[in-house]
């Protein structure tokens, strides 16, 4: 029960970094224009105060949250920094972060409609949740 308590704060502070960071963005200036920083890493860049905080609250619910970028896509990593348990849980943790994403679905995408219409290279989110060895839980990508 624990563990789904964790998964459903998870989830809220996820819901709330999607609201901070996208209500901070600023528009694109450089699209296109060759520069070795890329628009999205510059979103981040910009945005790093809100992200530190919400990184700081992740922490004290036992996870870890990293936002990258890769290639166009918008990645937020997630990492239990706990052993999650036996196989029995883990497949439970695994069916909760399913249920919560499906939950989580039309927020991510409603981010990803304003991020793109302020970074013209934006081209998706990914959303990755790992266990405390780095392996991968669940994942999924808004296109």
């Amino acid at each position: 029960m624990k563990k789904v308590v964790r998964i459903l704060t998870s989830y809220v502070l996820c819901a709330a970094l999607c609201f901070s960071v996208a209500a901070c963005g600023s528009k694109d200036d450089n699209s296109g224009s060759g520069s070795e920083t890329s628009a999205l890493q510059k979103y981040i860049d910009d945005n790093q105060e809100q992200l530190d905080e919400l990184e700081s609250s992740m922490a004290s619910s036992g996870m870890n949250l990293a936002v990258e970028v890769d290639g166009n896509t918008l990645v937020y990593k997630y990492q239990y920094t706990e052993d999650l348990g036996d196989d029995a849980a883990v497949d439970s943790v695994k069916e909760a972060l399913a249920t919560s994403m499906d939950a989580a679905s039309s927020t991510f995408e409603s981010l990803l409609t304003q991020l793109k219409s302020e970074i013209s290279e934006a081209e998706g989110i990914k959303v990755i949740y790992n266990d405390k060895d780095g392996n991968e839980l669940y994942s999924k990508e808004f296109k």
